[in-house]
């Protein structure tokens, strides 16, 4: 891992740490409740991709005007994709295109149970599967796990779903929640730092293919 691309994993651990002890200090389960609370810990994970993401796209030198990072499961933003039948469109949180091109997609949750898990790998197939997609990298990002390793194994077998990665270890339980400081666990910088490699690398090899097709 380059000095650049630590600063990076530690900007990111810093950055969802913060949000959680934020909630901490101010007593979560007086403050925010049931629907409050998952909209906290899904934007918290959101936002932090998309900075990690754009970041390590502005460290490939690339520009605003090269890339673009959207909200995949926004009207308007997703893909879309056709049978005989007719057609449907689909996205997962974040889809990032380099120079014009669908590179990236990345769902991210604060948790991933079998649903999660199970709704990310249609949609990901579906993209992936379409015309001019095949190329497509494809990951899986979560705070916590909460799905068992075989039903896990099912849903990553395969090249659908290219990563996961958990940022904490062991199981969710939702008696024990992160938002509850005496339940927080820190991230897992090696796997934030596997991360942040595949995503640099999904970034420069596609700058490579999009250099030997000029």
């Amino acid at each position: 891992m380059s000095e650049l691309q630590r600063i990076l994993a530690e900007n990111f651990e810093c950055y969802i740490s913060k949000r959680y002890r934020d909630i901490h200090s101010k007593n979560a389960l007086q403050l925010l409740k049931g629907g409050q609370l998952r909209k906290f810990s899904g934007s918290t994970q959101e936002e932090a991709m998309n900075r990690l993401i754009s970041d390590t796209c502005y460290l490939n030198g690339l520009t605003d005007d090269d890339f673009s990072l959207v909200k995949g499961d926004i009207k308007g933003n997703g893909v879309t994709v056709s049978n005989p039948g007719g057609d449907v469109t689909v996205g997962v949180d974040w889809h990032l295109y380099i120079r014009g091109k669908l590179v990236l997609i990345n769902e991210c949750k604060s948790y991933l149970d079998a649903a999660f898990l199970a709704r990310a790998h249609a949609y990901m197939s579906k993209i992936k599967s379409y015309k001019g997609n095949s190329e497509v990298k494809s990951m899986v990002t979560s705070l916590e796990r909460a799905i068992d390793i075989n039903t896990y194994n099912y849903y990553m077998y395969g090249d659908v779903i290219d990563r996961c990665y958990f940022f904490t270890a062991g199981t969710r339980t939702s008696f024990k929640p992160m938002y509850i400081k005496k339940y927080w666990k820190n991230l897992n910088m090696y796997t934030i730092a596997n991360m942040i490699k595949f995503i640099d690398d999904t970034v420069k090899e596609s700058l490579t293919l999009n250099a030997s097709t000029k």
